[in-house]
């Protein structure tokens, strides 16, 4: 079911927010172009959390999907946001509450190559209580927010799917996760979809421990042909890619949805890849286990990897790692010219439970470590890196995420600009909301404007119950709110 609206609230120059960035820059800090909120009405109480997921930037729109609270129904919708973006005005707004009516959450979207269509992947609860969760995939009008066409997948009590790409032709959408009895077994399962009409051409359900165990597909991507989908994730605690017969069926060729290769890697968790422009090589980037650790926390190293798109072979894998052993997670990569970056949150010095906004860059030929950056405020205990990207010129890599005093805040965004080549900081922003005395601010997904001129971020203003009103009827007062910030670039 989907419910169209246009809510947002949008926080543009007033005398009181220009004074704010005069002080602001006068820290050394860029103010933003704009901040808009989206907090959907009756969606106000203390356990309602509005967050985004992901974003997408066009010339004309920019794109935002996450999860949003319903109080009548008590439950979360999808909700996907299209803004303008030099006002941050919301031209469309579109809920989908699944078929179910339950709790319904999206994780990623994907434009078609012509840019007249939106898809976003996550799924939906369903009923009765025991029946767990379907994949679910809606396909928008990009330009209005029209609803065309939704599909759900049901592999097994449990389903979730986490990633979505669409093929360089537009003719079709693949979507991938984990199907199967939530802590027993889940399979790796990816669906294939025609981006016509929604209809189900194909699905491959891989595992790597056959009755036991959780294998997870989170990013896929789609060579230039489109004969070959790779799809990284994992398999328990080892790093999983696998490459599977893409497009239409083709006389002589193995059957869409055949896998034709499997790479692993058995220490750790695989998250994301990247495929380079020439086709040849597939880059894939996780955390990478070590033995030991501390009192609280394991040892675990950014790591990235390049696979032979061929064969599968590992060509090389990079590391890195915090001074002290220790907690380092990345949660995003991006690839431009001849680096691969990642972004996350890497073990900081003193308590094991510290952590430091870390960003750096492996030369892609050899995957040896070209920089890193490490943001750290003395003051603050929980920092860290929740997507990256980079400027179209690929002169500018930009990194956002946060920077809070504990669990729960109060803290602020952190978005940082660097130099490509060297990881210099050129400049840094941060915003810390309308209730800033106990607010917590996240960046969870960047984007940068086709022409360079912008960048985008989103994610969730998060507020602590507000003693003026307790019962959270107010706009803003509880929970979290989506948040999207526009900076000049």
């Amino acid at each position: 079911m989907r419910i169209a609206l246009t809510l947002a609230l949008v926080l543009l120059a007033t005398p009181a927010q220009a004074a704010a960035c005069l002080d602001v820059e006068a820290a050394g800090l860029r103010c933003e172009r704009w901040s808009a909120t989206y907090d959907f009405p009756g969606g106000h109480a203390t356990q309602g959390i509005d967050m985004a997921f992901d974003t997408i930037a066009t010339e004309d729109l920019v794109y935002v999907t996450g999860q949003s609270w319903r109080d009548e129904k008590n439950h979360y919708d999808f909700v996907t946001i299209a803004y303008d973006p030099e006002t941050g005005t919301a031209v469309w707004t579109s809920r989908y509450d699944g078929p179910g009516d339950e709790h319904d959450i999206p994780q990623s979207m994907a434009l078609s190559p012509d840019g007249a269509r939106l898809y976003v992947a996550g799924w939906v609860h369903m009923n009765p209580v025991g029946e767990g969760a379907d994949y679910a995939t809606v396909a928008y009008d990009a330009a209005t927010g029209e609803e065309l066409w939704d599909a759900t997948y049901d592999g097994g009590p449990d389903d979730s799917a986490y990633g979505v790409a669409v093929s360089p032709d537009g003719e079709w959408v693949y979507v991938t996760g984990k199907s199967g009895s939530l802590y027993e077994n889940m399979d790796l399962a990816t669906v294939a979809y025609r981006a016509e009409d929604g209809t189900q051409a194909w699905v491959t359900r891989t595992s790597s421990q056959p009755g036991a165990g959780e294998d997870i597909g989170i990013s896929p991507v789609v060579s230039a042909d489109g004969e070959t989908l790779y799809v990284t994730g994992s398999g328990g605690t080892t790093w999983m890619t696998h490459a599977y017969r893409g497009g239409e069926a083709v006389e002589g060729e193995p059957d869409p949805g055949t896998v034709l290769w499997t790479s692993t890697y058995s220490r750790g968790y695989a998250y994301w890849n990247a495929l380079s422009p020439g086709g040849d090589v597939l880059y894939v980037s996780g955390s990478k286990h070590n033995t030991g650790g501390g009192l609280l926390v394991p040892d675990w190293d950014y790591a990235a990897m390049a696979l032979d798109t061929a064969t599968g072979e590992q060509l090389w894998m990079g590391t890195y790692a915090a001074p002290d052993p220790g907690l380092d997670v990345p949660y995003a990569n991006a690839l431009s010219g001849d680096r691969l970056y990642l972004t996350g949150s890497s073990r900081g010095t003193g308590v094991e439970l510290n952590a430091d906004m870390v960003t750096v860059a492996f030369d892609v030929a050899d995957g040896s470590l070209a920089w890193s950056h490490r943001a750290d405020n003395p003051a603050i205990a929980f920092e860290g890196g929740g997507d990256v990207a980079v400027s179209p010129d690929g002169a500018t890599v930009y990194a956002g995420g946060w920077s809070a005093t504990g669990f729960g805040g109060p803290g602020t965004t952190v978005m940082t600009a660097h130099d490509a080549g060297t990881g210099t900081p050129s400049w840094t922003a941060r915003y810390h909301g309308v209730r800033a005395h106990d607010e917590t601010d996240f960046i969870d997904a960047i984007a940068v404007a086709p022409d360079g001129g912008a960048v985008y971020a989103t994610g969730r203003a998060s507020y602590a119950t507000d003693p003026d009103d307790p019962a959270g009827i107010e706009p803003g007062r509880n929970g979290a709110d989506i948040l999207t910030l526009a900076y000049e670039a």
